[in-house]
């Protein structure tokens, strides 16, 4: 089973810095829980935890240096995950969408695929590599190029609702929806660009509490857990 886990840069953020060490090692440890070495598993993280883009408009930096401070940031989420996760003893690569680095070869599907056959857990960071696209996008576009059978969006909470589940406890809770029915409800989960690419080639969303024990385990077996988005 080919998986490409979407992890936000909120997960990564600490109580009292930047990145938390105890939360990706609590990350690691679910992992091998879940025999991460009977599924190829790629990890895209988000940068917000080091620059949000968005906060960086409101103090007058442009969209376009936003964007790519943005995508600095990812990378370097992702050359500590890549730290932390080959301490613990995984087999793990790590790509780039650009530049060229000794650290973080540019990613090309052929490497990913061949990083993958070997048994390595795959990092990507960089997000798409172009500015005005978000991570989400990022994790879609190699869900697509690689033929994944399944991207996971990490969040903080159950699944989909209709509504803030942590402003409104009766937000109403979706287990199943289709890509037609998230679009047309206006439900904020992953950005348009991201469910459309999954929509056009059929690779299901699984939006589910990555903050809770267990839970990527049962992902990855196929229990029933958060919401899955699909065709039907």
């Amino acid at each position: 089973m080919w998986v490409i886990i979407k992890l936000s840069g909120e997960f990564l953020r600490g109580e009292n810095d930047t990145f938390s060490y105890q939360r990706i090692k609590w990350f690691a440890n679910e992992l091998k829980s879940a025999n991460q070495k009977d599924y190829e598993i790629g990890i895209v993280c988000g940068g917000g935890n080091i620059f949000r883009a968005r906060e960086g408009i409101k103090k007058g930096i442009d969209k376009l240096t936003g964007d790519r401070a943005g995508m600095l940031a990812t990378l370097i989420n992702s050359l500590l995950l890549y730290n932390v996760f080959s301490a613990m003893g995984f087999s793990t690569a790590i790509f780039s969408s650009f530049g060229s680095f000794s650290f973080a070869p540019v990613y090309s599907v052929e490497g990913a695929l061949s990083a993958f056959r070997k048994g390595k857990l795959v990092l990507f960071g960089g997000g798409v590599g172009s500015p005005y696209f978000t991570t989400d996008s990022a994790a879609a576009l190699r869900a697509v190029e690689l033929k994944a059978d399944l991207v996971i969006k990490g969040t903080r909470v159950k699944g989909v609702y209709d509504d803030d589940p942590e402003k409104n406890a009766n937000a109403k809770f979706y287990p199943v929806l289709t890509y037609s029915e998230l679009l047309a409800k206006g439900l904020q989960v992953m950005d348009l660009t991201a469910v459309s690419l999954c929509m056009e080639y059929n690779i299901p969303i699984l939006v589910m509490d990555i903050y809770k024990s267990g839970n990527l385990k049962s992902a990855l077996q196929g229990e029933k857990i958060g919401t899955i988005i699909r065709r039907k």
